[in-house]
């Protein structure tokens, strides 16, 4: 297996989910979340892979990126560490370089959605229940029919934006180690996350994922016509783009 991975993706739900039962069937895998963005992330992870201050490592995130990287995978390969990290399209810009590294030195796992309109609306969701509890801490009351309304002019813009990150990244990284998942599948059954994860990081014992017993991931009981303002509207939008 390759020792160094990175999933590529716009969810962060999704993202997160992959990586952590990753974690869970795969323990010798060192998971790392958006190490390669300013500021960095997994600190524990990180200090204690490369042996480095967290002082220097973040510099390196926001400066060096280049040097992060290299720094990263000489540590794995020097223990003999696997690493999985979890990166999203914003993290460096277009022309960085270091999207060139990862496509000749890395294996890229690209988690997809297919239904962008369905992730425009978990995101919409996630930014209600957030005003709600903030204007619920306030004293506000919640009125209204619970319905949510969707700003079509913004559904379209996240549609064209998330097509081209799609994109973008299947042009970037295609002719190296490429492999694309859809987070509709790994998120439909108590196995599909499990089973994709077989597939793609064998683990030294195999029985260990095997073991793992997951919670299904949250799943909502009501369609979008029962739960969006004016579905009829927005209707035409709600299918599979890639």
């Amino acid at each position: 297996m390759t020792h160094m991975n990175v999933v590529m993706t716009s969810s962060r739900f999704g993202g997160r989910y992959f990586l952590d039962t990753l974690s869970r069937c795969c323990p010798d895998i060192v998971v790392m979340h958006e190490v390669m963005r300013k500021h960095t992330d997994s600190h524990s992870v990180l200090t204690k892979l490369t042996g480095l201050p967290l002082d220097r490592l973040k510099k390196m995130a926001e400066f060096e990126p280049e040097a992060l990287w290299s720094t990263i995978s000489e540590s794995a390969k020097a223990s003999g560490k696997n690493v999985a990290i979890l990166a999203y399209y914003y993290h460096q810009p277009r022309d960085s370089a270091l999207w060139d590294r990862i496509r000749n030195e890395a294996r890229v796992v690209h988690l997809v959605r297919r239904n962008l309109f369905e992730a425009f609306v978990s995101r919409q969701a996630a930014f209600q229940n957030s005003s709600a509890r903030q204007n619920t801490a306030n004293g506000a009351s919640q009125k209204g029919d619970g319905l949510m309304a969707l700003n079509e002019k913004e559904l379209r813009s996240y549609v064209v934006e998330r097509t081209n990150d799609i994109e973008w990244c299947r042009q970037t990284f295609g002719s190296g180690n490429y492999r694309e998942l859809f987070f509709e599948d790994i998120s439909r059954t108590f196995g599909t996350c499990v089973h994709e994860i077989n597939r793609l990081f064998p683990a030294a014992d195999d029985t260990l994922s095997k073991d793992v017993r997951l919670s299904a991931p949250i799943r909502r009981a009501l369609s979008n016509a029962d739960r969006i303002a004016d579905y009829a509207f927005v209707a035409r939008f709600d299918r599979a783009y890639v």
